[in-house]
């Protein structure tokens, strides 16, 4: 989430190397990708239910977590930092 030249000065002060090579795409960049496709988004419904998309590693069903993820899911969907979306070819 940070500009590539601020997560360069990120990494050498935590000593974890000296560039930052990944470039992550924004929602509206990943949007602009998957144009061409038909999304179907279950990035909403795995947090709401994570037993049935066996996400059990990663939130549990009735925290605190779960329940700040969608609120912030509901104000601020752009931000979220993985979207699970199945896209289908159109036509």
């Amino acid at each position: 989430m940070l500009p590539k030249t601020l997560a360069h000065i990120y990494l050498r002060i935590l000593n974890r190397g000296n560039f930052y090579y990944e470039t992550h795409l924004t929602y509206w960049g990943l949007k602009k990708l998957v144009s061409e496709f038909e999304v179907i988004d279950y990035t909403v419904k795995a947090v709401k239910d994570p037993v049935r998309f066996s996400a059990l590693d990663v939130i549990e069903p009735g925290s605190a977590k779960q329940k700040i993820s969608l609120i912030m899911l509901r104000l601020a969907y752009w931000l979220c930092p993985t979207y699970i979306w199945l896209l289908k070819k159109a036509g």
